[in-house]
């Protein structure tokens, strides 16, 4: 028993590592945890996020490759196959991986938030702020929905929503300087419409 949660033990080593940032050595932990069991769906996963990070894309694409092949139903890899396909600029192919992905699990957060951001670079704000609504519904402490949801609510010009979220964003993570400034960018246009009406 000892030696088959070898591999969960190493995949969780790598994430933690992940979190704390030591990305080389979480590699080296995922890495170990796929010699020791090449079938486990969730090291494949975390190794994929890894490569993306390191801007190695076809890497990472052949991760998330394995892990939804192991697991058909890992919404998260499907999405994140779709992360790869957003950074090429194949937006629609992106798009229909989220949707994937979210067919496979409806309450998928980052799948969620995925489509929602890449709504919203396509300038499709109405769709996006749904999207990122989902998202945050699902996990309301999800800083980049939040300031994603700011940003589509921004542009709809639906000011208070957009200050909402956004001084959530800037409450949780005081060294995001973009949330910062699109905050300061909701506010005025906040005040400019409560000049117009009053």
């Amino acid at each position: 028993a000892k030696d088959a949660a070898a591999p969960q033990v190493l995949n969780l080593r790598g994430a933690i590592l992940a979190l704390q940032g030591k990305y080389a050595d979480a590699a080296k932990a995922f890495l170990a945890a796929l010699q020791a069991h090449p079938f486990l769906a969730e090291a494949w996963q975390n190794l994929g996020v890894l490569f993306v990070l390191a801007d190695k894309l076809d890497e990472g694409a052949y991760a998330f490759e394995q892990a939804r092949k192991l697991d058909p139903t890992a919404a998260t890899a499907i999405a994140s196959e779709g992360v790869v396909r957003q950074l090429r600029g194949q937006a629609p192919d992106a798009q229909a991986c989220f949707a994937s992905a979210l067919d496979v699990d409806p309450g998928n957060y980052y799948a969620h938030y995925a489509l929602g951001h890449s709504l919203l670079e396509a300038n499709e704000d109405e769709k996006a702020a749904a999207e990122l609504t989902q998202s945050l519904k699902r996990r309301s402490s999800f800083g980049p929905a939040m300031y994603s949801a700011g940003v589509a609510f921004l542009r709809r010009r639906n000011h208070a929503r957009a200050v909402r979220l956004l001084k959530r964003v800037t409450a949780t993570d005081a060294n995001r300087p973009r949330a910062h400034s699109t905050l300061g960018i909701a506010w005025l246009g906040a005040l400019d419409l409560a000049r117009a009406e009053g």
